[in-house]
């Protein structure tokens, strides 16, 4: 959060920087100077184990797959109900929380979900988590600026804006 000031920090101007890795983290720079910051859930890390179990690639390149997929609402609701999603901030999560035996554990309901519409659902749950977490610490937000490897993802940053209300400006760093 302290370099994310020093690089995107701008007086009476509420910003966030989000960097996706494996792990989501927020730094809001708040309009009146002051600073937070927070890890919001799953970054890469479901998005990735899950497109190397079923295409064996690393990574979604673009966010290709999960844009060819539908997002399932009601899968959607019960990755949300994780309860890290409603602890206060700031918290911190990682691989030990949210890793493929987390995933398989509430998939169990889902058998019949094509593999791309499990991964269309897992970069909407990346999004609203992310979304939910930036609109819980800072009502007014001017601009969003993600880093890290998330920010190849244009999926993902699409339905990080639709998610915030497509009224906020999402950048990649």
């Amino acid at each position: 959060p302290a370099f994310h000031a020093a690089a995107f920090g701008q007086p009476g101007t509420a910003r966030v920087v989000v960097n996706i890795g494996g792990i989501g983290n927020i730094s809001v720079l708040h309009a009146d100077g002051r600073v937070t910051g927070f890890d919001t859930g799953p970054g890469n890390v479901l998005l990735d184990g899950w497109i190397v179990r079923h295409q064996g690639k690393e990574y979604d390149a673009d966010g290709a797959w999960g844009a060819s997929g539908r997002v399932d609402d009601g899968l959607l609701a019960v990755l949300l109900e994780e309860a890290y999603f409603h602890q206060p901030a700031p918290k911190s999560t990682g691989r030990d929380l949210f890793h493929m035996e987390w995933l398989d554990a509430r998939l169990s309901g889902f058998a019949g979900l094509a593999p791309a519409d499990v991964q269309s659902t897992l970069v909407a749950l990346t999004a609203r988590s992310i979304a939910q977490a930036i609109l819980q610490e800072s009502a007014a937000v001017d601009a969003v600026y993600v880093c890290g490897g998330g920010a190849y993802n244009g999926a993902l940053l699409r339905a990080l804006a639709a998610a915030l209300g497509g009224n906020v400006s999402v950048e990649s760093t």
